[in-house]
């Protein structure tokens, strides 16, 4: 069953960077298109799937965790955004007065830098996580034997620790 539908996660990408035309006083309309977002979130998505340790091949419909999707997106989003300010920088100067267009690469990578390294350390516990939860018949321990098959007490000395066991094994 999927998280999020995909017109659902686009809005919330969309809410989460606030953009929207009545908020973006420099630009006409919204500044990432849903076209871009849904590129973005199979990134996000390709990443996850495609870091150690390797769990399984997931995509934005099931995808294990929303708050990972969605910061994995914002950054791909800020990528391509950079990408394109980078691109358009263009500064001049006429008459004393010097403007800039498309200045703003830096502010959009630096905020992408600032939200990966959460990302990527919340990344790497959940895929630990799922990784150690869907072991092939669990976890094993010598200490599983404990109660299980018998008591085991333990003699101590000052240089050695021998166990003894007692008690029967039930078949």
């Amino acid at each position: 069953m999927p998280i999020v539908d995909r017109f659902t996660f686009v809005g919330q990408v969309r809410d989460y960077m606030r953009d929207f035309p009545e908020f973006n006083a420099l630009v006409v309309g919204e500044e990432t298109s849903d076209g871009l977002i849904n590129l973005c979130a199979d990134l996000a998505a390709d990443d996850f799937s495609n870091t150690m340790p390797p769990i399984g091949v997931f995509t934005v419909e099931t995808h294990p965790s929303l708050y990972l999707l969605l910061i994995g997106t914002v950054i791909q989003v800020l990528r391509s955004a950079g990408i394109l300010q980078a691109r358009n920088n263009l500064n001049y100067s006429d008459g004393g007065l010097t403007v800039a267009t498309s200045d703003k690469a830096q502010i959009y990578l630096a905020m992408a830098n600032a939200l990966m390294t959460e990302y990527e350390h919340k990344k790497r516990n959940l895929k630990i996580s799922i990784n150690a939860g869907s072991a092939y018949g669990g976890v094993r321990s010598e200490y599983s034997f404990i109660g299980a098959y018998g008591q085991y007490i333990g003699i101590a000395s000052v240089d050695s620790f021998t166990a003894v066991r007692f008690g029967s094994i039930l078949f």
